[in-house]
């Protein structure tokens, strides 16, 4: 964190007021900011990033549930599908053994 102030703010502080309280000066653009301001600032930046923190953990369980249910339904599909498969008995001739007189095919 005082990494980020230093290399956000020029971090020498100087006395600008009668009751010399401390400032901060953005080294961008040069305003001033009072040690308050500055705790204002992250804090309602903090409540901001909880509340997409919330949000975003409110999405994830959607998902997480949607992802549930899509799943359920993908075996659901599986397990019709090998039924029917199951279910489909194609006629075996069995030809073993057999010539063309087996067959009577006549004239041909």
């Amino acid at each position: 964190m005082k990494d980020w102030i230093k290399n956000l703010f020029d971090y020498n502080f100087s006395n600008h007021t009668e009751e010399s309280a401390k400032y901060f000066i953005d080294k961008i653009t040069g305003c001033e900011y009072n040690i308050a301001d500055i705790v204002i600032l992250l804090s309602n930046k903090f409540d901001e990033l909880e509340e997409k923190y919330e949000g975003l953990l409110l999405d994830v369980k959607r998902l997480e549930e949607e992802n549930i249910e899509l799943t359920n339904s993908l075996y659901e599909i599986e397990n019709k599908l090998e039924a029917k498969i199951d279910n489909i008995h194609p006629v075996i001739y069995n030809l073993n053994n057999k010539t063309l007189e087996d067959f009577n095919l006549g004239d041909a």
